[in-house]
C-alpha cells in the first residue's frame, strides 16, 4: 500500500466565530472562521475540522474559488482524529453505495433517478442521475474531482449493463478553479423511465440538461387524479420534454399541446412513437406569455404550468412574483368550465405559502369555485431534511376549477 494513505489528515481548528456558524448549520468556512494561521493548502485537499467541544469533522478545501478560499464541511458526524488519507476513498465508496441503495427502495422506477444528490448523500458537488441507457456523472467539487476515476468506476461497478459518463457543467467547474475536460458524447440520446412512460430526450438536449426527476411523485398524484375525471384537452406549458403532456395522452386524452421556447419536437415526437401516442400532440416553440396571448380563443380540460426557476437570488423575488400572476391571469380564461390546474415552480425564494396565495387570490377574484385537491414538494430522490430545508425548492399545487357553479368555495381553500 502507498505509505501516503497512511497519512493523518490536518486538523484545522475552527475559532469561536467558525464554531457559531456551524452550530448554526453552516457548511462553507472561510479563513476568518478558523483560529490555525496556516493559509497554503492544495486544491481539493481533505481536511478535518475540529470544533470548539473536540469533535473532528471531515472536510474539503477550495482555495482557487471564485468565491475566495473556503472549507467544504463534508458531514457533521464526528469521525475519529486519526482519520487518514487512505479512509477518504472507502468515505465515499460507502457515501455512493449508501445513497444507490436508499433510491433502490424508495423509487419504484429504479435506476432511472437522480442516484446522488451532492451535500445531502454527504458528497458534495456530486450529483448523478440514471436513464434506461446511461448513467451522468457531474462533478463540480475540488474534493470530490481528486477522485473522478475511482468514482466512475465504483459506477461500471454497480451498472455494468449501462454507459457511464461524465456530463459536466463548464460553468460551475470553472467557478470552483477546477480543470475542464472534453465532454463525453451522449450519441443517441437518453431514455428516461417514469411512471409507466418512456420519455425521450434528443442528444442536443442531453449534452445540455438532461431530464428533471424532481417532479416524479407529482406527477405520479397527478395521473392519480386525472382517472377520476373524463378529460381529454390538455396544455402543458414550459413543457421541456412534455412529461407532464405525455402523462395526460397515457391517460386517455384525445389531444395536448406542448409549448416551449426551446426546440423540443425531436425529443417530444420520439417519445410520442415510442409510447405509442402518434398524432396525438401538437408541438409549439414559442415563448410561453406570447403563447398564451394568442390563444385566448382556446379552450382545455387541464393546464400544466412547470416553469423554470423565475428567480435565481432573493432580489429576483418580486419579479418571480410578478411572473406567476401574470400567468395565472393568462391561464385561467383558457380553462374550461370544470377543469385542472396544475400550478408548479421551482423558485426557491418563493415560498409554497405565496404561490398559493396568489392563485387563490386571483381566483377569488374571478368568482371561480375551487378546490386545492394536492400539494407536493419534491421526489425522495431530491432529499431534504425538513420543509425549511434550502433543498426544499419544488412546489406544486393542483387545483380544480369550476367556472359555472358556486358548489365549491374558494374562501375555504
Amino acid at each position: 500500500m502507498n505509505s501516503l494513505l497512511n497519512n493523518v489528515l490536518k486538523i484545522i481548528e475552527l475559532n469561536n466565530q467558525g464554531n457559531k456558524r456551524y452550530l448554526n448549520g453552516v457548511t462553507l468556512f472561510s479563513l476568518k472562521d478558523l483560529s490555525s494561521t496556516q493559509k497554503h493548502f492544495s486544491i481539493g485537499e481533505w481536511i478535518l475540522l475540529k470544533t470548539l467541544n473536540g469533535e473532528t469533522l471531515i472536510s474539503f478545501c477550495s482555495p482557487y474559488s471564485e468565491k475566495g478560499f473556503f472549507i467544504q464541511l463534508v458531514s457533521n458526524f464526528p469521525v475519529s482524529s486519526h482519520f487518514s488519507e487512505g479512509d477518504i476513498l472507502a468515505f465515499i465508496t460507502n457515501s455512493i453505495d449508501k445513497s444507490v441503495r436508499r433510491r433502490e427502495l424508495l423509487i419504484d422506477d429504479f435506476p432511472c433517478c437522480r442516484l446522488v444528490y451532492g451535500g445531502f448523500d454527504l458528497l458534495p458537488g456530486l450529483v448523478i442521475d440514471g436513464y434506461e441507457n446511461h448513467i451522468l456523472i457531474n462533478i463540480n467539487s475540488t474534493g470530490l474531482d481528486l477522485y473522478r476515476k475511482e468514482i466512475i468506476n465504483q459506477f461500471k461497478s454497480l451498472f455494468p449493463q449501462k454507459n457511464i459518463l461524465y456530463r459536466e457543467n463548464h460553468t460551475y467547474r470553472k467557478r470552483e478553479g477546477l480543470p475542464q475536460y472534453d465532454q463525453d458524447e451522449i450519441k443517441e440520446g437518453l431514455i428516461a423511465t417514469e411512471n409507466d412512460l418512456s420519455v425521450c430526450i434528443d442528444p442536443m438536449i442531453s449534452q445540455k440538461n438532461g431530464y428533471y426527476y424532481d417532479h416524479r411523485l407529482n406527477r405520479l398524484n397527478f395521473i392519480r387524479l386525472l382517472k377520476k375525471f373524463n378529460f381529454s384537452s390538455g396544455l402543458d406549458l414550459f413543457s421541456y420534454v412534455g412529461p407532464w403532456g405525455l402523462g395526460m395522452l397515457k391517460n386517455g386524452f384525445n389531444k395536448v399541446d406542448f409549448v416551449d421556447q426551446g426546440n423540443m419536437k425531436p425529443s417530444i415526437e420520439k417519445s410520442l412513437n415510442k409510447n405509442s401516442l402518434n398524432n396525438a400532440g401538437d408541438i409549439y416553440r414559442d415563448d410561453v406569455f406570447k403563447f398564451l396571448q394568442k390563444s385566448v380563443s382556446c379552450r382545455y380540460d387541464v393546464v400544466c404550468c412547470d416553469p423554470p426557476a423565475f428567480a435565481k437570488s432573493l432580489k429576483q423575488k418580486s419579479e418571480a412574483l410578478k411572473g406567476y400572476r401574470k400567468l395565472i391571469k393568462n391561464i385561467v380564461p383558457l380553462l374550461n368550465d370544470k377543469s385542472l390546474l396544475v400550478f408548479a415552480s421551482c423558485t426557491k425564494y418563493v415560498s409554497y405559502s405565496e404561490l398559493d396565495q396568489l392563485v387563490k387570490h386571483f381566483l377569488n377574484f374571478q368568482k371561480l369555485s375551487f378546490q386545492l385537491l394536492f400539494n407536493g414538494i419534491q421526489d425522495y430522490d431530491h432529499p431534504i431534511k425538513s420543509l425549511d430545508d434550502d433543498n426544499n425548492y419544488i412546489k406544486c399545487l393542483i387545483y380544480y376549477i369550476e367556472k359555472d357553479n358556486n358548489e365549491l368555495s374558494g374562501k375555504d381553500s
